[in-house]
């Protein structure tokens, strides 16, 4: 099930000292429902080797740079069997420690797996001593809230998402009996004739406590490809043209956008990537089923279109909403003249199906009028 913690748990093997320096070589490559064979072994490449491949069969020379090496590479959610055998046939066997670690929410795609690791829901306490460490961040809760807070804890459904969710809802909320109380009221609405919370369900709950503009800010990340990095300073900028975020005075736009940010990442809607040295957050990425509700959510409020083309650009489409953010259009750059300058659309995001292996997802172009 998505939110379990399956991503989590192979990011924390995988940067682990003692893992890193046990292999020769490592590479991390988000796989997800929809994926581009070429595009994720020249990721793998770069990784690798420590730089891209200009020209030959990058399958070939995958294999050969690996080849008597120590290696570990990650597979993060991976769909289908197919994607798995394609993928898997590029790595060769070498009995020398080599692993190929893979993520999943399907069984079947992992059952020939050596060794599988089946995530369990968490139980009541675990869920209690995540939601107060999200919380309290080392510190004591206050014995007045214990009891309830076990209750909202059982809440959660055992899912670690929904924890950090519902810790970031809660971390708006006085700390006070009474008011855990009434927010834990809130909670049995959601879930009502269920034994818990939803996944989907808290994260609208989350989504309608933020302000306009921060729910503006969020549902943006839809217009981003699946399960990609998102330099913040790039985010930002887009933020700042659309007109998200508000000028104050005395105040730099940017540091109202870095705000904004950490607000979301406060109400574990976004979650952090890479930081920086100074501990401000240099890229960032939603989780899926996040990103599952910002795509309905768009589509009911005609905020965003996006628009995955594999072949060619219908030009009868009908463009109603103000954003458009155009996936996969074949292997060259989309065209900036896709839509007239004279129509209604204030946005064209382009990301075209080209290697984009740097840290952080950035479009083709980006026409904002």
């Amino acid at each position: 099930m998505g939110g379990l913690g399956k991503t989590t748990l192979a990011r924390r093997v995988y940067e682990e000292k003692n893992v890193a320096n046990y292999f020769d070589n490592r590479a991390w490559c988000t796989v997800s429902q929809e994926y581009d064979y070429m595009d994720l072994l020249n990721k793998i490449y770069s990784q690798v080797c420590g730089k891209e491949i200009e020209i030959g069969n990058v399958a070939q020379e995958l294999r050969k740079s690996l080849m008597g090496r120590r290696y570990l590479i990650v597979l993060d959610d991976i769909w289908s069997v197919e994607a798995c055998i394609e993928l898997n046939r590029v790595f060769p066997s070498c009995d020398n420690g080599s692993r190929i670690v893979l993520t999943s929410r399907k069984e079947s795609v992992v059952s020939d797996s050596k060794h599988i690791c089946r995530l369990p829901f968490f139980t009541i306490d675990e869920s209690w001593e995540l939601l107060q460490v999200k919380l309290f961040k080392g510190n004591e809760c206050p014995k007045e809230l214990e009891s309830i807070g076990i209750e909202i804890s059982k809440k959660c459904g055992g899912l670690p998402l929904v924890v950090g969710l519902v810790a970031g809802l809660l971390g708006g909320v006085e700390e006070s009996e009474k008011m855990w109380q009434e927010f834990f009221l809130t909670l049995n609405s959601c879930a009502e004739f269920r034994e818990g919370i939803q996944s989907n369900d808290v994260i609208k709950l989350s989504y309608h406590h933020l302000s306009y503009n921060l729910k503006h800010c969020l549902l943006y990340f839809a217009a981003f490809p699946e399960d990609e990095i998102i330099k913040v300073s790039y985010l930002i900028k887009l933020w700042i043209s659309e007109g998200f975020i508000g000028i104050k005075k005395e105040e730099r736009v940017e540091d109202t956008a870095e705000y904004c940010l950490n607000y979301l990442v406060g109400s574990n809607l976004v979650m952090v990537s890479e930081r920086k040295y100074d501990g401000g957050i240099l890229s960032c990425v939603v989780h899926d089923l996040v990103r599952d509700f910002c795509l309905s959510e768009v589509k009911e409020e005609n905020f965003l279109d996006i628009i995955k083309m594999e072949d060619k650009l219908n030009l009868t489409l009908k463009f109603t909403p103000h954003q458009i953010s155009f996936h996969k259009y074949g292997d060259n750059e989309i065209s900036n003249e896709l839509v007239p300058w004279n129509s209604s659309i204030h946005t064209l995001l382009g990301y075209p199906k080209l290697n984009r292996r740097d840290k952080g997802a950035k479009s083709s172009f980006v026409r904002i009028k």
